[in-house]
Parts: structure tokens; sequence; C-alpha cells
């Protein structure tokens, strides 16, 4: 196998084998080689000439020879090769032989496209310095030979349609229509099976575009057309003839609920619409709702032209559950929105948490909204002998709350003690007994005896040298932190309860004052006193 072939050479084929079978084996022809005039030479004499087209494009193997021993199979370059492209179906690059014409082109093309303009082939061709363009016309696809390089391209048809009409709008079939000659607005009207039933019979319209191109606009009273009262308008080629509907020339309008209604939202207004309507299309009233005090809000309709301050009229309505009541045929307008409130009182139950040392320990619902701590341990009945009031723990959002229960308390306010829904009360046991504990020689637990403050850092062994007493504090079992205060060089110690805890920190060696400072605090002591002795002579 000889010439523009992907692998030339000497093959080993079988008996049987058929000039297609070496061509297949040997790669066939390359870009260069032809598909045309394949060339089989038997005893240095060509013995046939195969052209492939007739098996790639109608399937036919006569040519398909049998092969013998010491055949040779010259594949030699193109002659005339055009491309094709554009509308057609199978646009590419074809070989063509010297009596083939363009129609012969078309036809290896796979014809044209649907959409293919047919009337005139664009031939590009390829000149000694340039290259120039044909238009070849239908008559002449038969006739008209091509040169190699040639290049050949089908346009589509225009895009716009010689006869058509189209009619939107209020019709039963809207759409588009066959221009025929002498038709009229009314005769494309009974095209489109008429009228609906929300055509707006004083106006319509047509968009045309004249003959120099400009837009033009024609309206005219369609029920005067239907009814012959006014000339039918003939129409032109590309006229939108457009009918409106009534539904057009209103606004969408809604009716909107919210509040204490199940299902509250925005609904479509319709006439006759009354407050009980919406009301069921919201699902009802929920529980809580206070119905007896339903309210409208109205837009105010003022047509003079001065600016009004006033937005909206408000009506309220009494509506029951069952919706009976002559407010619920109240009727609605456009735009009105309706309003549900809630109950004052009608609240979900609040429960307060009882726990310690009460004698019915529980979760006890708020019976009133000033309800306080004391009320709740009464109705927990009362503390027991074993618990302590003055150290009561009240937690809010597990948060620690200040609270006196005890009223010994001056400064405290009247509703102070009110709890709330979620509050935890806690009554702990007394206990007899003081902890000391920090910088004291001999930290330990105290039985409580009525003392002060030194009594019972004195009975843990005093404190210690690095103790820091003005820093000392007493922390109360419900929580409360009292220090140790100091004017001058007197202090004023907190008073120690029954449960108490005494806290004496150490120094920081951070803050030790230098002899500078010392002899600065010293000085302001000393001017101090001084002023407070003139002061008092």
């Amino acid at each position: 196998i000889i010439g523009d072939v992907a692998t030339p050479g000497t093959y080993t084929v079988s008996s049987l084998s058929t000039l297609f079978n070496a061509l297949y084996q040997s790669g066939g022809p390359t870009y260069r080689g032809s598909l045309r005039k394949i060339e089989l030479i038997r005893n240095n004499r060509v013995i046939q000439t195969v052209d492939l087209y007739n098996f790639l494009q109608k399937g036919i193997q006569s040519e398909n020879v049998s092969l013998r021993d010491q055949d040779v199979i010259r594949i030699p370059i193109y002659d005339t090769r055009v491309a094709i492209d554009g509308a057609v179906k199978r646009p590419g690059t074809y070989e063509l032989k010297n009596a083939e014409t363009l129609a012969d082109l078309i036809t290896y093309a796979g014809g044209f496209a649907d959409l293919a303009y047919k009337g005139i082939a664009k031939v590009t061709q390829v000149g000694t310095k340039e290259r120039s363009v044909k238009d070849i016309s239908s008559d002449m696809f038969d006739r008209y030979t091509l040169k190699n390089a040639d290049s050949v391209y089908f346009g589509a048809i225009l895009e716009r349609f010689a006869n058509r009409v189209v009619i939107e709008g209020a019709v039963y079939r809207s759409g588009t229509f066959e221009l025929n000659q002498g038709v009229t607005l009314k005769s494309l009207i009974a095209k489109a099976d008429g009228l609906r039933d929300d055509a707006n019979l004083g106006n319509g319209y047509i968009k045309r575009i004249t003959p120099s191109l400009e837009k033009e606009m024609i309206s005219f009273n369609l029920g005067n057309i239907v009814s012959g009262k006014t000339q039918d308008i003939a129409l032109m080629r590309e006229d939108s003839v457009f009918i409106t509907s009534t539904k057009d020339l209103r606004d969408e309008t809604s009716i909107s609920i919210a509040g204490y209604v199940r299902a509250p939202g925005t609904f479509q207004y319709r006439k006759g619409m009354s407050v009980a309507d919406v009301v069921s299309m919201a699902k009802g009233f929920q529980n809580d709702a206070a119905n007896h005090r339903i309210e409208i809000s109205r837009l105010v309709k003022d047509l003079t032209d001065t600016l009004s301050n006033k937005l909206v009229n408000i009506i309220t309505l009494n509506l029951d559950s069952s919706l009976s009541t002559s407010d619920g045929n109240f009727l609605l307008e456009p735009l009105d929105y309706i309003y549900v409130p809630r109950l004052v009182n009608y609240r979900s139950i609040g429960n307060v948490k009882v726990q310690g040392e009460v004698l019915f320990p529980g979760d006890y619902a708020q019976q009133r909204r000033d309800e306080t701590g004391m009320e709740f341990i009464k109705r927990a009945g009362g503390i027991t002998p074993m618990g302590s009031l003055e150290n009561t723990q009240v937690y809010r959002n597990g948060v620690r709350v200040d609270m006196d229960l005890t009223g010994k308390r001056k400064r405290q306010a009247k509703d102070a003690t009110i709890l709330m829904p979620g509050d935890s009360l806690f009554i702990p046991k007394n206990q007899p007994f003081v902890e000391v504990n920090g910088a004291v020689n001999n930290p330990q637990l105290l039985r409580y005896a009525n003392s002060n403050f030194k009594y019972y850092v004195d009975a843990a062994g005093g404190i210690t040298e690095s103790a820091r007493l003005k820093g000392a504090y007493i922390k109360y079992p419900n929580g409360i932190n009292a220090p140790v205060k100091s004017f001058l060089f007197i202090k004023n110690y907190p008073k120690v309860t029954a449960g108490s805890q005494i806290i004496v920190p150490e120094k920081n060696g951070k803050n030790k004052l230098g002899f500078a400072e010392i002899t600065t605090i010293a000085s302001a002591l000393t001017g101090i006193v001084s002023l407070i002795a003139i002061l008092f002579k």
C-alpha cells in the first residue's frame, strides 16, 4: 500500500481479504490522500479505480474487490476539495470529481437544513492575489462547477413573516394568525373564537409598523366595532392587536389580618367580604385573643388637594368566638388591616420553684403579678424549724438575686421581693457555725456564738504576717458579701451571722507600698488631722 496512506508498507493478508480490508488495516488515506480515486494495480496495470464516496454516501460495495498476491494499492493526492458551511445538514470539506457540480456538493452535505435559504449560494474563491465572492442562483446549482479551495455558504431564511397578524388579550385563542386578503379586526376576533367575558369594550389598540418603518398606534372602541356602529379596520402584515381586559384596569387588592388568630396573613379582597369571612379564612381566634375589641384600620380617602395629618380611620368591633354577632357582618374595603389583640390577663401559667426547708417543696403557679417570696413560702407550708429565712437564696435565669425576705432591710423597695415566673427560691438549713478561711493561723469551722468579727478571727489563731485585714470580708449564706470598711485608722467590721464565712486574703507583693508612698500618705493624713482640729476649735 503506497501513496498518501496513514501506514504505507507491505501487508500479509488472507486470501479472502478485500481492498477495503487492506485500507482499514493500513489506517486509510491521510489528510492529503484522495478518497475518490484509489487505484488497485495488478501486474503493473491499474485494473480498478475506487471511489469511497459510493460506499460512504450510499453503502455500495461494488468496488470492494478481492485482493491477490502482489497487488498494489495506491492512494494519490486529492485534486479538488471544497468546503460547505451554513444551513446544510452536514457542513464540512468534500472532495469533488471534475464533472461534479454544486448540486452534488449539496447532496454530499446531506441536503439543506430546515431553515436554509435555497435561493442563492455564496461561493468564496481563492484568486491569484485575493479572494472573491460569487452569488450562484439556485437555477445554476446543477451546472456550476467548483474549483479547488472554494468555500460555499448557505444562509438562513429571514426572521420575519410574510403574512402574520397577532392578537393578544381578552380573546379565547390569542396568538398568531394568517393574514388573508381582506382580513379585518372583526374577522380576526372571530378567528380567535371571540371575546372573553372580561373584554373591555371601551378600548383596544393596534400596534403597526408603517411602510416607512414608523411605529404607529391605532386605538378603537371595541364595542362599536363589534356592533357595527364604527367602520371595521383593515389589518396589515405584522399588525399586533391588543384587546384589554377589565381585570387589567383594576388593582389586585388584598385584606391583611394579624394578631391572635391561628393563621394570620394576607388574603385577596373580594366584594362583599366581611370581617367574619376573613377571621374564618385565618382559621379563627386563638384562645388568648381579645376578640371583643378587634381593630380595623382603613385608609383615609381624602379627595382634597391639601395634605392631611390623618392616615387611617380606626373601627373597633366586638366578635364572639362563633363569629355570630352582628359586628361580624361588617363589610371590608380593599387594603383594610385587621388586628386582633391579646387578652390583658390571659397568660400562660408561670411557675416558681420553692425548695429547701419548707413543708411542701415544689413548683407553684403565680397567682398575682405582685406575689412576693414570702407568699410563695406560705403556700409551700411555711419554713421548717431547721430553715433559715435570713439566708434564703433566690435565682432568676440562673443568676443570684439580692433579696431580703425578713423585712429587716430598711432601704429595700416594696416590690423588691416580688417573684417572677421561672424564679427559684431556696430555703437553706440553719448552720450554727462560722467558717474562717484565708490568711489566719488556724483556719477552721467555729460554733456560732453571736460574737463580732474579731472574736472569730482570734479564735482561728489570729491573722498571719501576710494577711491583708483591710480586704477581709464576710460571705453570708444568702450569697451577699460584706467587706471590712475603714476610715483613716478606724475599721468597721460587718456583723457575723450563723452560717457565715469569714475570708481574710493575703497581701499581694506587687501592691506593697514603698517608702516614698508611705511618706506621701502620712503627710496627707497629717494634713487631714490638722484640718479637723481647726474645724472643731
